[in-house]
């Protein structure tokens, strides 16, 4: 199965092999700075809005997970205009393509991330979400409760889990999906 992709106004494939259970993505584009979390995203997209949230797009899911500040702006300027949300990643560089530090933007702090490359990152924003004991954004639910489950092994079994969340992990694990009924 080939799944397109549309982020940031650029064109990716995503595919999901289905007699292996593994997927893999097929760039065609090159500024793309975090292509592969964009990915899951668009695998493991938010759930369906409710009366509390209003529904949000996979693409529109992304800013919510990452950033892009141009290097030679204000990154004072930048928190000023930030509205409080939950923790993202800020992606500093003069452009898309070349990042050079990211920092995890929380209750408008930076925090520096030792990791200068978008996975190493990410996994420090993931952490984040526990050292400081915060819930994951509602747009961002599915993508952080397949990280804790499947990547970190954390709490498997016991966190709720979307049917999309276990089944992407079945197939990346290669295990059958246990199917509940009903309700």
């Amino acid at each position: 199965m080939l799944v397109q992709v549309k982020y940031s106004q650029q064109q990716k494939y995503v595919k999901l092999d289905e007699d292996e259970g593994r997927f893999d993505v097929m760039q065609f584009h090159e500024n793309a700075h975090d292509q592969e979390m964009a990915s899951l995203l668009h695998l493991l997209p938010p759930p369906p809005g409710g009366l509390k949230s209003p529904k949000i797009r996979a693409c529109d899911a992304v800013e919510r997970l990452v950033v892009f500040h141009k290097s030679c702006c204000s990154l004072e300027e930048h928190l000023r205009n930030q509205q409080g949300r939950q923790p993202y990643r800020l992606a500093v560089g003069h452009q898309k393509s070349k990042i050079e530090s990211f920092y995890i933007t929380m209750d408008k702090r930076l925090i520096p991330c030792k990791e200068n490359r978008s996975l190493g990152a990410c996994d420090e924003l993931f952490k984040a979400h526990f050292v400081f004991n915060l819930s994951y954004d509602v747009a961002l639910v599915n993508f952080y409760t397949f990280l804790q489950t499947t990547v970190y092994n954390i709490d498997v079994g016991k966190m709720k889990e979307s049917p999309r969340v276990k089944d992407l992990r079945a197939r990346l694990l290669n295990q059958p999906v246990a199917l509940s009924p009903c309700e």
